[in-house]
């Protein structure tokens, strides 16, 4: 089997099987039954394109318009990136909506009932997890509908 050179998207759209397919819908009509209403899965925003076309601007707008009553975070690669944005956008020097991956692991890691949202997702997993070299990004996570 041939992939195709950009994978992005429902797995059952880049690679339709009618019998993974129906097993899903199963599984669907499963889940209905024990799932919470209230909890959702996987990213709400994933924002893919070449350099310098305005991926941390939008992600500057997404940290920035934070409903009333939630904490949003945003992780960057670096200390020096952080205060960039803090000084690019008029925020606080020490804004922690803005922290870097070793600001993250400093303070033990996340925080419950905060969204976080990545900057440079291959750098900060790169230095994550310790890599020598970038990894080549497949991300899998689980989506809905209206987050798709």
């Amino acid at each position: 089997m041939t992939l195709p050179h950009r994978m992005i998207g429902s797995p059952l759209d880049i690679d339709p099987s009618p019998e993974h397919r129906a097993a899903l819908e199963e599984s669907r009509a499963d889940r209905r039954q024990f799932e919470r209403a209230d909890i959702t899965d996987g990213p709400h925003h994933v924002l893919v394109d070449e350099r310098q076309t305005g991926k941390t601007h939008l992600s500057m707008r997404w940290l920035l318009a934070a409903p009333d009553g939630v904490t949003r975070v945003l992780i960057v690669p670096s200390a020096q990136m952080a205060d960039h944005l803090r000084r690019e956008y008029d925020l606080r020097p020490r804004d922690q909506r803005i922290i870097s991956v070793d600001q993250l692991r400093r303070q033990g890691g996340g925080h419950a009932g905060v969204e976080y949202g990545i900057d440079e997702t291959v750098e900060v997993l790169t230095r994550l997890l310790g890599l020598r070299t970038s990894p080549r990004l497949l991300s899998v996570c689980t989506a809905t509908d209206w987050q798709a």
